[in-house]
């Protein structure tokens, strides 16, 4: 084995540890989707969304969303502003 390949194989190695070390952030992320404390919620309900106007037809899907609040300092009161987001994480079931 050159030299060159050798250096090939470590990167190709490396690449693989790479992506495994992506695929197990991911599971941590959706792992923290799931949980609820003061910072975030998390919701999954059904909601019916109209497919189409004409005929009409609706179809209802179950939606997962996480909560969560933002808060701003307005700069000519000095109050405090909070806007309350939200983010689809899972629809029937599958992760977005």
């Amino acid at each position: 084995m050159s030299k060159r390949q050798k250096l090939e194989a470590k990167i190709e190695a490396k690449k693989a540890q790479i992506q495994k070390l992506k695929e197990e952030i991911i599971e941590l992320r959706k792992e923290t989707f799931l949980l609820s404390d003061k910072q975030q919620r998390f919701e999954e309900k059904e909601e019916t969304h109209i497919v189409s106007r004409r005929p009409k037809k609706e179809e209802t899907f179950l939606i997962g969303r996480i909560y969560w609040k933002e808060y701003f300092r307005d700069e000519d009161t000095g109050n405090v502003i909070t806007i309350e987001r939200n983010q689809i994480v899972r629809k029937n079931g599958e992760w977005l």
